[in-house]
C-alpha cells in the first residue's frame, strides 16, 4: 500500500510535468486562480470531512499533540539558525521543512503495518494540520500579522472540525459526502499544479533542495527520538512519533509558498526530491524500530 501511494504521488506530479511540456496547455495564467481555488474551497472540504471521519479523543493523547509541537517548533529554530548563517529568507524555506506529510503518506503506512498506532497517528496528523494552517501561514506570509492567518478559510474549517468532533455533532450525511468528493481533490490537484510548476524549476533550486531533504528526513528523524525520550513516549505510540517525524516534506507547503510568494521552487523541489529518497529512508526507519 505504501509503494502505491508513493507511485500514484509521482504519477500525478509526472502528469502535471507533461501537461507543461505540451504547448496548447499553457496554464501560466489560470495557476494562481487555481491555488486559491484549492487554498480558500477544496482544502476547507478536505479538513473539515477528514476531521469528522474518525472518532478520536484529543486530550487522551496530550503527549501526541506536545510531541507534534516539538517536532515542529524545533524544527523552525533549527531551519532559523541555517537561514541566519547562510542568508537565505526563513521564510522562503521554512514550511517544507518544517511541516511533514503526516497524512496523505502516513496514515496508509501505518493502517497497513501499525494498525494498534493508528489512533495516536491520527492526532498527530490533526495536530499538525493545525500548526500548518497557523503557524506555517503566519510565518510564510510577508506581512506578520495575525490576521493573515484569519483570513484562510481552512483555519475556520479545522477549528469547527474539532468542535464537531469533540461536541460528537454529525452533519447530515448527503452534506458528508459532498465534502468528502471535494475534498478528495485536494491531494490530486495540488500534485497536479506542483508537477505542472517542475517545468520552471531551476536547477540551483534542486540542488538546495538537497539540505532541506535532509534535515526533513534525517533531523526529523533525530527530534523523533529525542522528543520520544524527553516526553517519556514508550511502546507504539512513541513509534509513531519517530515514523511521522521521520516523513518526507508535506505537499501543501508548496501550495502555501505558491500562494505567498515564498520561493515555490525550493518547497517543490524539497517535496519531490524528498518523497523519492523517502522509498529508502522509510523502510530503515521500519527496520530501526523492529517494525
Amino acid at each position: 500500500m505504501f509503494f502505491e501511494v508513493i507511485l500514484k504521488v509521482f504519477g500525478i506530479i509526472f502528469l502535471g510535468y507533461l501537461i507543461g511540456k505540451i504547448k496548447k496547455f499553457k496554464l501560466d495564467n489560470i495557476i494562481h486562480s487555481a491555488t486559491n481555488f484549492i487554498i480558500y474551497f477544496i482544502i476547507p472540504c478536505f479538513v473539515f470531512s477528514a476531521m469528522l471521519k474518525q472518532e478520536f479523543e484529543f486530550f487522551e493523547f496530550r503527549k501526541i499533540i506536545i510531541a507534534a509541537l516539538f517536532a515542529v517548533l524545533l524544527m523552525e529554530a533549527i531551519v532559523f539558525f541555517i537561514s541566519r548563517l547562510t542568508k537565505i529568507e526563513f521564510r522562503e524555506v521554512c514550511l517544507p521543512v518544517m511541516f511533514m506529510n503526516s497524512g496523505y503518506m502516513t496514515l496508509p503506512l501505518v493502517s497497513l503495518l501499525l494498525p494498534a498506532g493508528l489512533y495516536a497517528a491520527l492526532i498527530y496528523n490533526a495536530a499538525i494540520g493545525f500548526l500548518m494552517f497557523t503557524l506555517g501561514i503566519f510565518l510564510v506570509a510577508k506581512k506578520k500579522s495575525f490576521f493573515a492567518v484569519l483570513e484562510e478559510p481552512v483555519i475556520y474549517a479545522t477549528i469547527l472540525g474539532i468542535i464537531f468532533n469533540f461536541l460528537k455533532v454529525h452533519p447530515p450525511s448527503l452534506l458528508m459526502k459532498v465534502l468528502e468528493s471535494i475534498g478528495s481533490l485536494a491531494m490530486p490537484a495540488m500534485l497536479l499544479i506542483m508537477g505542472y510548476k517542475l517545468n520552471f524549476v531551476q536547477a540551483k533550486a534542486i540542488k538546495s533542495s538537497i539540505w532541506g531533504t535532509a534535515l526533513r528526513i534525517g533531523g526529523g528523524f533525530l527530534l523523533g527520538l529525542v522528543i520520544v525520550k524527553v516526553l517519556a513516549i514508550r511502546g507504539v505510540a512513541g513509534d509513531i512519533v519517530i515514523i511521522v517525524s521521520s516523513m518526507p516534506a508535506a505537499i501543501t507547503s508548496y501550495i502555501f509558498a505558491q500562494k505567498y510568494d515564498a520561493n515555490p521552487d525550493f518547497a517543490a523541489s524539497v517535496v519531490l526530491v524528498s518523497t523519492a529518497v523517502s522509498i529508502i529512508t522509510i523502510p530503515l526507519v521500519l527496520r530501526f524500530l523492529n517494525i
